[in-house]
């Protein structure tokens, strides 16, 4: 039986930014929902490096059907409409659940 990762991508754009705010919610989330245990993978980056050259490409990447990704807002995963939408169909396209 396979056993399906639950990925939780933070990204800030500065050094003051908090995240544990984040963290909190994502794991009150993933409590409520019985999501299991959560890998969180964090970045400082600025949103107008593109999606593909962020850490998110190699989530998206690695992870397969039945799989979770989790972000706490989707501003997180790209600046641009497009870039959200692409993340998303690239996701769901292999079967990835995204929160």
């Amino acid at each position: 039986m396979k056993k399906y990762r639950t990925v939780a991508y933070l990204r800030v754009s500065t050094a003051d930014q908090d995240l544990n705010k984040d963290k909190a919610s994502i794991l009150q989330l993933a409590n409520d929902l019985d999501l299991g245990k959560v890998e969180f993978v964090e970045e400082k980056v600025s949103g107008t490096v593109p999606w593909k050259k962020r850490k998110i490409a190699d989530i998206v990447d690695q992870l397969t059907e039945g799989d979770l990704l989790i972000v706490s807002e989707l501003s997180r995963i790209g600046r641009s409409m497009l870039e959200i939408m692409q993340v998303l169909s690239t996701s769901l396209e292999n079967g990835v659940n995204v929160y």
